[in-house]
């Protein structure tokens, strides 16, 4: 079995370059030496051919990182991991026009007013998911959430809510997934619920106030990766009550820097992919870590 797995993947390009009588007269047998890295004994499957030693090379990646291995339309496909790297030396920001710019810092400001500071698509909560998706569209778009009272086991009167469409909406849009509704919360250990509950086509939890969402990023640094996805740098900026206005979004980080209306809060690292919804050219978010 050993010797079939051989001679239909590691030996392609290689030795099975000649005819097929040719290749047949080679025999495989398993790698009779020891293999250290960096002076450590270390575990790899490999073979002996014709007196040369052939490790697999996904194997190889394994062992040594660094690189992966794929195979996608007949094609090996190896990529380098010191390729964001490589690239950090050409910062695409500076080719955007001051439109594109704006436009990208609108995208991650939606996340930043909404406190959302660590995000991975991998890893989704739908209490985070729900939470985005009220504050937004409370911030933006205020006709699609409500205060309403209702009676169930976990909340009783007035909760505030959003339709399960509008989340669908808003995640699909601004994260190109879906999250399941689930039906449970988290209760605190002094008897109080907290988290989001499904129910009757709506999504609500307990009436909150207090909040205050003048908060705005700036993207620093953008560095594109050559499969559709951007890594970003970006600050992240205060401001006085009620002095949020559409002038910061087009900022650059040393003009904020410079305002003194604007608290410097934090810098954050993202993953982002060009994406299309409902026609339009949009930014879709992957990842996003405060630092």
């Amino acid at each position: 079995m050993k010797k079939k797995e051989l001679f239909a993947g590691v030996l392609i390009g290689s030795v099975l370059t000649g005819a097929g009588v040719f290749a047949a007269q080679y025999v495989a047998v398993e790698n009779p030496f020891s293999v250290q890295l960096n002076g450590q004994d270390a575990w790899i499957e490999g073979y002996n051919i014709n007196d040369n030693t052939y490790f697999k090379l996904r194997d190889i990646a394994d062992l040594l990182g660094g690189f992966s291995v794929g195979f996608e339309n007949n094609t090996i496909k190896i990529t380098n991991g010191d390729a964001y790297k490589q690239s950090e030396g050409n910062n695409i920001l500076d080719s955007f026009s001051a439109d594109e710019k704006k436009k990208i810092n609108i995208f991650f400001s939606n996340f930043s007013e909404a406190f959302m500071t660590d995000f991975d698509a991998d890893n989704v909560d739908i209490n985070d998911m729900a939470d985005f998706a009220y504050i937004h569209n409370f911030v933006n778009n205020r006709d699609n959430v409500f205060a309403e009272k209702i009676e169930n086991p976990y909340y009783k009167n007035m909760c505030m809510g959003i339709s399960e469409d509008t989340f669908d909406y808003t995640i699909q849009k601004y994260f190109g997934i879906s999250v399941p509704h689930k039906t449970s919360v988290h209760q605190l250990s002094n008897g109080q619920y907290q988290g989001w509950i499904f129910d009757d086509g709506k999504l609500f939890r307990g009436a909150a106030s207090g909040e205050s969402y003048d908060i705005f990023s700036v993207v620093t640094e953008l560095y594109d990766l050559n499969n559709g996805y951007y890594k970003a740098k970006l600050s992240t900026y205060h401001l006085p009550l009620d002095t949020m206005s559409s002038v910061y979004y087009a900022y650059d980080n040393n003009t904020a820097l410079n305002d003194p209306d604007c608290e410097y809060w934090y810098p954050s690292d993202a993953i982002i992919k060009a994406s299309q919804f409902n026609g339009d050219d949009v930014w879709q978010l992957v990842s996003i870590h405060k630092i």
